[in-house]
């Protein structure tokens, strides 16, 4: 949580959620970090935790994404190694929207359309995707702002990564940004992580049907109309 704070949207989602996993028959443990200056720091501290757990899957959920607790049980029940949903980018694609505008979407839907997804596509990729019988898309890579993974991928990958030590604690560095060297683009730390799953055999799906709010804040500007005075 960064400054310690969580969006009225994800504290929403998150009370709803122990009922729901309850009448699926499903158990949870909450963690979470606060006011933690690096990303990937807070993230492999959790994984650290988690794995002195006896959980079987660990669920990421940034403090800024509303989510249905049942998308949750859909993603654990599709059975797969890492499985992400997609969120919009906290910025507002006009190009998108001038041509849901054109294709004549109705203002009131419009909103639907402001959005670029947290999602990078298998190489390739003309823009289409098909599923696999769960409703699955296998990606390269998605955001671990609601990403879903099994406790074998970490297991496997432990002995693959680094060690730093943090106040007298080993921590394992499953997440860590980094450039690529190919493009020479910088990887976040989620996108690194997919990378390294996919390294080692294991592979990363998105889940269309996971309907995902990002909240942020948003600067308004607005000029008067030319025929406003007259």
């Amino acid at each position: 949580m960064y400054g310690g704070m969580a969006m009225a949207t994800y504290t929403y989602s998150l009370a709803q959620t122990p009922a729901v996993f309850i009448r699926n028959g499903l158990g949870l443990l909450y963690q979470y970090r606060m006011n933690d200056a690096l990303v990937a720091n807070a993230r492999n501290q959790l994984t650290r935790q988690f794995l002195e757990s006896e959980a079987t899957h660990l669920m990421w959920i940034d403090a800024d994404i509303g989510f249905n607790a049942l998308d949750i049980v859909g993603m654990i029940l599709a059975d797969q190694d890492v499985v992400c949903g997609m969120y919009p980018m906290k910025a507002i694609d006009w190009e998108r929207v001038a041509q849901a505008v054109n294709e004549g979407v109705p203002a009131a839907e419009l909103k639907s359309h402001v959005g670029s997804f947290v999602v990078r596509p298998m190489e390739g990729a003309d823009g289409s995707a098909s599923a696999n019988s769960d409703g699955l898309v296998e990606v390269a890579a998605g955001g671990a702002g609601f990403m879903l993974v099994k406790r074998g991928v970490f297991e496997a990958l432990s002995d693959q990564v680094s060690t730093y030590v943090v106040d007298g604690i080993a921590v394992k560095e499953f997440y860590t940004t980094g450039i690529d060297a190919e493009t020479s683009e910088l990887v976040g730390e989620d996108y690194y992580f997919c990378r390294l799953a996919r390294s080692h055999g294991f592979k990363v799906y998105v889940a269309p049907w996971v309907r995902l709010t990002h909240t942020g804040p948003y600067v308004y500007d607005s000029q008067l109309e030319p025929n406003w005075l007259t």
